[in-house]
């Protein structure tokens, strides 16, 4: 009978994650975590023991002692090629000439220059090819754009759920306060507020009076607010980053943009509210 192959695979979507060093370093000891038990279950997968039998036939020239040290150190070579497969790794990309560090997290972590960093990937197995690594793998992505993604896949479902709770918790954990800045939802109906408030304010006392201009100054303030409301809106999704890592002590870029464009929108209220309550 045909032995059949099993699959389970998952993802997660992470739209913000923003913390200092020792929060991702607790990320990473997560996904350490989750790299023994995947080894553990993959040696018990690989089921290495089940070739003795056929190593000592091939070597049935040397003698026991012989024999049986050279299938030692088969196994030990079998194991530490498995657990290499499924190390985990990390890749650093800086903005500065797209310049990639790649190793261990820890080596990379103590070489990357947090206030030039672009995007991250932190792997382990492999999503594609099940060679060596028992069909374990996952993958997880940060990009200041873009924010997070991980994707997981498994012999089976057991470790994808594992994997899936753990994380889940680790990287949701650390969406900051001001989150909803960059869904649309709220950034299109606050921005037509503001600045169609400002652009109203500017205009208002030619508009109070009427006459001719008035048809020819709402064209060109349509076309304004048209150019400040498509301006405003990359603007603030590039000045709010998805995904920040900064060293401790310091505060987030995105935190300080916040209370900037907070203490901006007070100002432009306190100016515009009394002019409509003449």
């Amino acid at each position: 009978m045909e032995q059949v192959r099993q699959k389970a695979s998952g993802k997660l979507s992470v739209p913000m994650w923003v913390g200092d060093l020792p929060a991702f370093e607790r990320l990473v000891s997560v996904l350490r975590e989750l790299e023994k038990e995947a080894q553990r279950l993959a040696l018990i997968s690989a089921n290495l023991e089940s070739e003795e039998a056929d190593f000592k036939k091939r070597y049935s020239f040397m003698d026991s002692k012989g024999r049986d040290a050279a299938w030692e150190r088969h196994l030990a070579d079998g194991r530490d090629r498995i657990a290499e497969a499924l190390g985990l790794r990390m890749t650093a990309t800086q903005t500065r000439f797209e310049q990639e560090l790649d190793g261990d997290p820890e080596s990379v972590l103590q070489e990357v220059d947090l206030d030039d960093l672009k995007s991250v990937s932190l792997r382990l197995g492999s999503l594609y090819t099940g060679y060596l690594t028992e069909g374990f793998g996952l993958q997880v992505d940060f990009h200041r754009r873009d924010g997070g993604s991980v994707r997981m896949s498994a012999p089976k479902s057991d470790w994808v759920l594992l994997a899936n709770e753990k994380l889940k918790v680790a990287l949701r954990g650390r969406r900051p306060w001001y989150w909803f800045l960059r869904k649309w939802w709220f950034l299109y109906p606050a921005l037509v507020v503001v600045l169609g408030g400002t652009i109203l304010y500017l205009e208002w006392p030619l508009l109070s009076r009427g006459g001719n201009g008035v048809s020819s100054l709402a064209f060109v303030s349509w076309v304004v607010y048209i150019g400040l409301f498509v301006g405003a809106y990359f603007g603030v999704l590039r000045l709010i980053p998805a995904f920040e890592l900064y060293r401790p002590g310091q505060r987030a870029i995105g935190a300080r943009v916040v209370i900037f464009i907070g203490t901006a929108i007070a100002w432009i209220a306190a100016l515009v509210i009394p002019q409509f309550l003449k």
